[in-house]
Parts: C-alpha cells; structure tokens; sequence
C-alpha cells in the first residue's frame, strides 16, 4: 500500500485526494491490513475490514471510501504482477441510503430572491438558481465575467 501510494498516488491524485487517501489507509487500513502480505490478503480478511469498520461507527460512505483505495491499489499490483487477482472485485461493499433532495417551488424561490436583492452575492444566488451552476463554476468564473452577466 505505502509503494502503491508513493508511486502512483503522490503523482497521479490532487494534493487532497493524495492526503485522504493516506488518512485512509493509515487510520483505517494499516493496523487491520498491514501484517498481511499482499499476495495472501482474503475476502473475508476485507468483508471483516468493513464490518469492524461499520461495527466502530463508520458510515457506509466512508467504507465505500476505504474500498476505492483498496480497489485501486489491488488493482495497481495487478498490473505489477505482485498478485494473480483482485479479492475486491468480490467483495460487497456497503451502499449508502440517497439522500432525499428537497426543492423551492417558485413563490418560495421568489421570496429569497427578494429579501436578498441587496445583499452582496445576489448575483451568486441568481446564477446557481437560474443557470443551474454549482458552487465551483460560480466561484471559478472571472470578476469580469460576473460583472458582464448582470451589467
């Protein structure tokens, strides 16, 4: 894991994926995973992973998570010729509940819009109501861009 890390993932993942990851298998992996050689590593050695993960309080996202990195580093000694196959690709992981998605209707969406006409990110609001931007396309676009849209 710690190669798999250093080779792939310090090179190929943003700076915060990188650090998640490494929080990841430090605080989740290491102690459960780490004195078990690779070559030997079970399914039921990652299911009991899981549930004890579960077990301690984890949610179901966070073992999803735990999976990804697993998944990915397996599948990286895969293709180093370090194992014959990928026990995760076996394994069930947990799927968290959706999250219920509530929306304004019209009249409720109307009445933001006017109690913060004169507030400073009224601009912002509009675009990510009407536009359908999300928070990282508004926040990307350039001051002169903004300025332009409502001039």
């Amino acid at each position: 894991m710690n190669r798999y890390m250093e080779d792939v993932g310090k090179h190929s993942l943003r700076l915060r994926s990188f650090e998640r990851r490494c929080s990841v298998v430090s605080n989740h992996m290491q102690s459960e995973l780490g004195n078990i050689k690779l070559n030997s590593l079970r399914l039921d050695q990652v299911h009991s992973l899981y549930t004890k993960k579960l077990n301690e309080g984890l949610s179901k996202r966070t073992i999803q998570h735990i999976h990804v990195v697993l998944h990915k580093a397996l599948d990286r000694a895969l293709k180093w010729g370090l194992v014959v196959r990928n026990v995760t690709d076996l394994v069930e992981k947990p799927r968290p509940k959706r999250k219920e998605f509530t929306t304004w209707s019209a009249d409720e969406v109307n009445r933001f819009l006017e109690v913060i006409a004169d507030h400073l990110w009224y601009p912002i609001y509009t675009l990510a109501i009407y536009a359908g931007m999300q928070q990282g396309e508004i926040l990307g676009l350039h001051r002169a861009g903004v300025l332009y849209l409502f001039a």
